[in-house]
């Protein structure tokens, strides 16, 4: 009896330690691989964009810019809202700095960056920024908070989240207008347990 009841609390206790290790995994913050060392570096924080459109007319939004410091080129695989608003038209991608932020490039082929696209390493001021398009097909104001960015460096593959929250504001007939107060985009993201072990086994 005692053998079993052994057993059972050794059986219990290793599955408390599976779930404890399983929820540490999903909730900590995405911040990895040099992406995440500047942002910490630099104490970024949450990079906010509002555009006052129309409707059925793209509009261009650039995220926190990224400089890479680190002698080796980073390779951008994919930039992912984690947020897509309903009656909305979403594309995401890449773009070298400058040009100008908020500027309504739309859906312009020579703007837009393809992905992969990979970025050499910058002494200077020049880096790159995930780029956001963004329309709308009914009036309204709509919210994208948030991008995990997938990237390749030193033949490692990382994921960082970005805080970056774009808004378009979009009428029919005239200028959407933006509220005032807009509540912040979420500072770290949780991710999912297979996504994480897939994270960690690549390092391997």
């Amino acid at each position: 009896m005692r053998k079993r009841q052994r057993w059972t609390i050794g059986i219990s206790l290793s599955i408390i330690v599976l779930v404890l290790i399983t929820l540490s995994l999903i909730s900590l913050p995405i911040a990895s691989g040099p992406i995440g060392a500047e942002l910490r570096a630099y104490h970024a924080g949450s990079f906010m964009e509002g555009y006052e459109g129309w409707t059925d007319r793209p509009v261009t939004f650039e995220g926190y810019p990224i400089l890479n410091r680190t002698g080796l080129p980073e390779t951008v695989l994919s930039v992912v809202p984690t947020n897509i608003p309903p009656h909305t038209i979403v594309k995401s991608g890449v773009a070298p700095i400058p040009p100008a932020q908020g500027v309504a490039f739309g859906w312009k082929p020579m703007y837009w960056t393809s992905l992969p696209h990979s970025f050499d390493s910058q002494r200077g001021a020049n880096g790159w920024t995930p780029t956001l398009g963004l329309e709308a097909t009914r009036p309204g104001v709509y919210i994208v908070d948030g991008l995990l960015v997938r990237y390749r460096w030193n033949h490692n593959t990382y994921t960082v989240y970005l805080p970056d929250q774009f808004m378009l504001c979009a009428g029919s007939q005239q200028r959407g207008t933006c509220p005032t107060h807009v509540a912040l985009p979420p500072v770290t993201w949780k991710i999912s347990l297979w996504s994480r072990l897939t994270q960690i086994l690549s390092r391997f």
